[in-house]
């Protein structure tokens, strides 16, 4: 019988004598305890060398190893951010995969594709960033480029080398040496000032691969606005492929081109407002005869996306009609000010036999007080629609263009109409609005239903006036 097992797990205060009584019972114990040890520490080493020995083999035989360069490379691709270029950070693709292994940084670094999107910002460069900037380049090869430019606000002291302007500098001048290669570029936050510097029309900017350029201008440099409209007709928007220019600015109307000076190739144009520090837009200039002035220089778009102003202009000083024949997208932009009538005449005067889809801006919060913002469009509106434009399928009008009696006549001209898209008014209870949708459902001509495939109600209404 084991000694002591009763005072086991309790406050007990052994003997001398029993102190060594326990000691010679437990030699044992200790000394194999010691020969385990010891085994243990024999057959780690043991396993450590045996794995040492295997692991390269095991790696040698690896699936991964059999992968195509092809495949691996398409991987690569796919570890690439989805919704924005890029970024110079070793904490993602594609500098992160260059630190798994030595195969992996030669696949990576040797595939320009892998380097043909990047982000860059002004607000954080610094010398060593603008050496790896170059080396991005670099390694993009000849692949064209899709880059982003997030510019930092500029300073006053521009005399300092180390101010956001001089950086925005470098970096422009950098971007610039391989502008043949640009494919798509997105610019934020840039001033109408910088852009003239160092992208302006007195520079020869070779671009012709440029199908894609995004500008969101910053500033209120009134001065520097008087050079906006010579953007449209300047070296790097007239390549040799048509483009998609898409520009926000507080004056979006300071860029159409004031000499009559052809914008053919243009394919599709965004001009919209950016909000004030009020949080509205500036809708003070903008009217709908540049508008048609801008029209008259872009015969060939495909695609439009614009803000307009209501200035209660005479129409009849704009005596022409535009003819745009490639044009299938026409959307008049929320947050827009302007009455249906002057909205209508100002459609009607456009010739657009191929376009697919128009949409009309959501009610202002101001259609509540003012019963001269909710007159319906005429129905003759929907039958000159149809009839200079009969391929028209999808439309998104808001309800207050409509009258209950005219909704499913109005819409039955539009006879491949496929979706109908509406909203809701701050005027029109929502009752008034499912009444006048239900209507339209029970009375639409059979045909017209049979081909709708998306009725979409919008609920909300812009809180801007």
């Amino acid at each position: 019988m084991e000694p002591f097992v009763e005072h086991l797990h309790t406050n007990y205060v052994p003997t001398e004598p029993e102190i060594d009584l326990i000691h010679t019972h437990l030699a044992p114990y200790v000394a194999e305890l010691a020969r385990l040890e010891s085994l243990i520490r024999d057959l780690s080493a043991q396993r450590d060398r045996i794995k040492a020995y295997v692991e390269p083999y095991r790696a040698l035989a690896s699936q991964g190893r059999r992968i195509p360069q092809e495949l691996l490379e398409q991987i690569f691709l796919d570890c690439l951010p989805e919704h924005r270029n890029a970024a110079m950070s070793p904490t993602e693709a594609p500098l992160l995969l260059g630190h798994v292994c030595s195969e992996w940084r030669s696949i990576a670094f040797g595939f320009p594709q892998l380097w043909a999107r990047l982000h860059v910002s002004s607000e954080f460069m610094s010398p060593s960033m603008m050496e790896e900037l170059q080396t991005w380049l670099a390694r993009s090869a000849n692949s064209p480029l899709t880059i982003s430019l997030q510019c930092a606000p500029e300073w006053e002291d521009v005399d300092d080398m180390d101010s956001p302007p001089f950086s925005l500098a470098r970096i422009l001048w950098k971007l610039t040496d391989v502008s043949e290669r640009w494919k798509s570029i997105r610019i934020h936050g840039i001033s109408v000032r910088e852009w003239y510097r160092h992208l302006g029309p007195e520079l020869s900017i070779d671009a012709h691969l440029l199908r894609d350029i995004e500008i969101t201008f910053d500033g209120d440099d009134w001065d520097s606005w008087d050079l906006a409209h010579r953007l449209l007709t300047s070296s790097i928007m007239n390549g040799s492929t048509p483009h998609s220019v898409s520009i926000h600015a507080r004056y979006p109307w300071r860029f159409v081109p004031r000499e009559a000076i052809s914008c053919a190739h243009l394919s599709h144009l965004t001009l919209a407002f950016l909000p004030t520090m009020a949080g509205v837009p500036d809708h003070r200039h903008f009217n709908v005869k540049w508008a048609f002035e801008l029209l008259d220089r872009c015969s060939r778009l495909e695609s439009l996306k614009i803000h307009l102003y209501d200035s209660r202009i005479d129409l009849e000083d704009v005596a022409f009609e535009i003819h745009l024949p490639l044009m299938r997208s026409f959307v008049v932009l929320d947050g827009s000010l302007v009455l249906s009538a002057i909205l209508a005449d100002f459609l009607e005067s456009l010739t657009m036999p191929n376009l697919s889809e128009l949409q009309l801006p959501k009610p202002l919060k101001s259609w509540k007080y003012d019963s001269s913002h909710r007159a319906a469009l005429r129905p003759s509106f929907f039958h000159r629609l149809a009839e200079k434009s009969p391929l028209i399928s999808k439309v998104r009008i808001p309800m207050p263009y409509f009258t209950e009696q005219a909704l499913s006549e109005n819409l039955g001209q539009l006879t491949l109409l496929t979706a109908f898209r509406t909203c809701n008014a701050i005027c029109f209870a929502p009752t008034v609005t499912r009444h006048l949708l239900e209507s339209f459902v029970s009375v639409a001509p059979q045909q017209l239903l049979s081909e709708l495939v998306e009725l979409i109600l919008e609920n909300e209404v812009d809180d801007v006036d």
